[in-house]
Formats: C-alpha cells, structure tokens, sequence
C-alpha cells in the first residue's frame, strides 16, 4: 500500500545562519544569508510517498 503523506508549512528558524539572517563569507565578511534572504526564517514543507508492505519471513520448513 502506497500512501501519500503532506505536511503543512511551518515556520522555522533558518539552520544555515541559526536565525541570525547573516553569514561568514570566505573572504571574513557579514553577508546576507542565502537560504531565509536576511529574514532568519524559512518556512518548511514537506511531502512523502509511504511504501507500507506487510512483513514475511522466510518458511522454516
């Protein structure tokens, strides 16, 4: 049985800058973060297929 599986979107605080809305670039510099744009923030979603399979040992025979 194949299911689908949908969470809604929640905001969360940006893994990448740790809700700062900065990073280090590599030369030393604050530059703005890529992923949340400044904000800190990301709003997250996600969408699954679930294969669910009953479980069959092997015979003993």
């Amino acid at each position: 049985m194949i299911k689908k599986l949908k969470k809604s979107p929640k905001v969360a605080v940006c893994l990448r800058c740790g809700g700062h809305g900065r990073i280090l670039g590599k030369d030393g510099s604050q530059q703005v973060c890529p992923q949340c744009e400044g904000s800190g923030r990301c709003v997250v979603s996600c969408e699954m297929l679930l294969n669910i399979e009953p479980f069959k040992p092997y015979d003993k025979k």
